[in-house]
């Protein structure tokens, strides 16, 4: 999905009740300030959730966020703040709109809101930049665990033929 087309979607799952609630997360604050102002256009509500804010603001965001009666149904979140513990199953939806070079950030991220307790089906969106440094990264990554995977595989093979012929 084309970075043009994320208003559409987001305005399309904020109309639709039955999709849980929806976290779009980027590494810069510039980045959602721009996604606010698109948001406020539009007229969608939405929680922030960011270094800038005191544990006791961030503790009560996040408690109306999981608040499934409050009408709220978007937070703008910078992913540096997804720690330890943080829970946030109300959500179904999450675009990450720059991702990370290192996946365990992304995969943190993402597991705030797929996580023990959550029982309906989740949805992580990533952009990358068309020929960005991050989509090279990204391809190589992928690249890299196919090979690690055929590597694993073939030797694994290999073994068991050792093993077997031991016997």
């Amino acid at each position: 999905m084309g970075v043009n087309k994320l208003p559409k979607q987001i305005l399309s799952l904020h109309e639709s009740k039955s999709e849980g609630k929806i976290i779009i997360t980027d590494e810069f604050l510039q980045t959602l300030e721009v996604v606010s102002n698109a948001l406020r256009a539009t007229g969608i509500e939405f929680l922030e959730f960011n270094g800038h804010m005191s544990l006791k603001e961030r503790d009560a965001m996040r408690e109306r966020f999981n608040d499934p009666k409050d009408k709220v149904r978007v937070m703008l979140a910078t992913i540096q703040c997804f720690g330890l513990g943080l829970t946030l199953v109300e959500a179904t939806n999450m675009f990450i709109l720059t991702p990370r070079w290192n996946p365990a950030i992304n995969a943190q991220a993402a597991s705030r809101i797929n996580r023990i307790g959550q029982n309906r089906q989740v949805t992580i969106w990533t952009f990358y930049a068309h020929n960005s440094i991050e989509r090279y990264i990204d391809r190589e990554r992928e690249r890299k665990k196919k090979k690690k995977k055929a590597v694993l595989t073939l030797d694994q093979k290999g073994v068991s033929e050792r093993l077997r012929k031991r016997v």
